[in-house]
């Protein structure tokens, strides 16, 4: 029997009973977040795109890309008078290009849900088109520019090479008062690369994917993606998120790669952030004893002492164990975005149940 794809008799029915129907719909799950604009040139390094932000090739500094770009408006807010007069209160209807701080920010969707979209950390961006670093006075990008902060329920954080500090203050945990979730978001497979001999599953059960690497930050709108919620279990278990990592496009510490331990990092800055008095000193911290503090989190004694010497730590202080068991007052897990070719491929080796 073959399914029914329409409900002819849906436009008889109560007025009361079809607006009910229309409330009971879900919305999807989107991953919306800054990025400087890309072409389908061959892969794009960090600094040509900022020589293109420099010199206006574009016509905006950096755009709001959304995935799964086929969920880019939700289906009943085009649909007719009725499902959308249900739904349109409950969206942000952003302006096509948002201008701040010099900059043309564009918007890939007219349609965004502080509910239920994922607004995603991908990197710390430069506000002028120069590094971000250490020794250089240029700040990043607010990456929720033109968003309201107070409204934002759900956030993602990609994986960012040592340096926290930019990042750190670009979130600023303190002004995101109701935030319910925090999504550690790794990528999947480097889009521009063929289906699929370079991922398989040796004789030995290991993974034969060191010739191939994880989609770089740039390349997410690039290609068609789909969003994926990863269990705990399989993040701790699977060799594809563990010993077998694809190469990252940005050298990430060896000491956190496994994404269960960058997590953890995660919650430990965390913790350290939302203790009083400590506020916006934490990622300072963690980068001057970088080392001693990786050792200390992952490899030392865990009834030793913290080395960052910040409120609630040192003689008498937190232990490790309180620190990494700490309940969040926020959900903290884990999401894979992945390019919609490399389905079955992450289905054979266990990714994707």
């Amino acid at each position: 029997m073959a399914p029914i794809t329409e409900f002819s008799l849906f436009q008889q029915l109560p007025p009361e009973i079809r607006i009910k129907i229309w409330e009971l719909l879900s919305p999807p799950t989107r991953v919306i977040g800054l990025l400087p604009p890309a072409t389908t040139a061959p892969p794009i390094t960090h600094r040509r795109v900022q020589r293109e932000v420099v010199t206006n090739i574009h016509p905006c500094h950096y755009r709001y890309i959304v995935q799964p770009k086929s969920q880019a408006i939700f289906p009943p807010l085009h649909v007719n008078r009725e499902a959308r007069a249900v739904w349109l209160p409950r969206y942000f209807q952003p302006q096509r290009t948002y201008q701040a701080s010099g900059l043309n920010i564009h918007f890939d969707t007219p349609f965004i849900s502080y509910s239920t979209d994922v607004f995603t950390i991908f990197a710390a961006w430069p506000l002028d088109g120069i590094d971000i670093r250490p020794d250089a006075a240029n700040d990043p990008v607010d990456c929720f520019i033109g968003l309201e902060r107070s409204l934002i329920r759900n956030i993602a954080l990609c994986e960012i090479s040592g340096d926290l500090r930019p990042v750190a203050s670009l979130i600023a945990i303190n002004t995101l008062p109701n935030l319910e979730a925090l999504t550690i978001l790794a990528l999947g497979p480097d889009v521009s690369r063929p289906h699929l001999s370079t991922i398989a599953r040796g004789e030995d059960g290991s993974l034969a994917s060191k010739r191939s690497r994880e989609m770089g930050v740039i390349e997410v709108q690039l290609a068609p993606c789909e969003i994926y919620e990863l269990s705990t279990d399989i993040v701790q278990t699977n060799h594809f998120f563990n010993d077998e990592r694809l190469v990252h496009p940005v050298a990430l510490s060896p000491e956190i790669r496994p994404l269960h331990r960058y997590k953890a990092y995660i919650r430990s800055w965390l913790w350290h952030e939302m203790q009083p008095n400590n506020l916006n000193k934490t990622a300072d911290q963690i980068e001057e004893l970088w080392w001693e503090y990786m050792e200390y989190l992952f490899d030392g004694d865990g009834d030793g002492e913290c080395p960052l010497m910040l409120h609630g730590c040192g003689h008498q202080g937190h232990t490790r164990k309180e620190m990494l068991e700490w309940e969040s007052p926020f959900l903290m897990g884990y999401k894979l975005l992945y390019a919609d070719k490399w389905l079955n491929d992450l289905k054979r080796i266990g990714v994707i149940i």
